[in-house]
């Protein structure tokens, strides 16, 4: 059986970064093409065969299918494919949390982390009552070495959900 992607993982062609900012949906796009780049072409129709089938099952349709595959892939460590299952359902519905948290959390394990750091600040900004997007930003902003960003966004998920002792420990670090 197929190995988990881990962290060598190398794109074959990434679409760069460009040199203005991008609006959240410009950047969700980019993010889905670098997940393409990845080539695994028969995962990603499978992903995309399965969401397809299932979209009815599903009340967010399409994309909450996409997210279910996301999230298990995810969990058993195939990150490209999670990747991009998180993407694609965050191109179907950018404005929501839970799609692009997730992507982001993606990132952090395998992509680029300034990226999610923006998708971050987007959904914190956008939904400032959750605590996970704000625990996220945090262990975003201490890989990127900005400890100031960390430590006011842990503080936030900590104030959100003070009885969530993971963000006590991201603050330890």
């Amino acid at each position: 059986s197929p190995r988990p992607a881990r962290t060598s993982i190398r794109p074959i062609r990434v679409p760069p970064r460009p040199s203005t900012p991008e609006t959240i949906p410009q950047l969700l796009a980019r993010m889905q093409k670098v997940a393409e780049a990845f080539g695994n072409t028969t995962q990603r129709a499978a992903i995309d065969q399965r969401a397809t089938a299932q979209a009815a099952k599903y009340k967010g349709g399409e994309a909450e299918a996409l997210y279910a595959q996301g999230a298990v892939y995810f969990l058993k460590g195939y990150y490209r494919e999670a990747w991009y299952a998180f993407a694609r359902a965050a191109v179907l519905k950018p404005t929501n949390a839970v799609y692009l948290t997730n992507l982001a959390t993606t990132l952090q394990e395998i992509g680029p982390n300034q990226e999610a750091r923006l998708i971050l600040e987007w959904v914190t900004k956008n939904y400032p009552n959750l605590d996970p997007p704000f625990g996220a930003l945090g262990t975003t902003c201490i890989a990127l070495k900005d400890y100031p960003c960390a430590r006011s966004a842990l503080t936030r998920a900590q104030t959100l959900s003070p009885q969530t002792g993971m963000y006590d420990y991201a603050l330890g670090k």
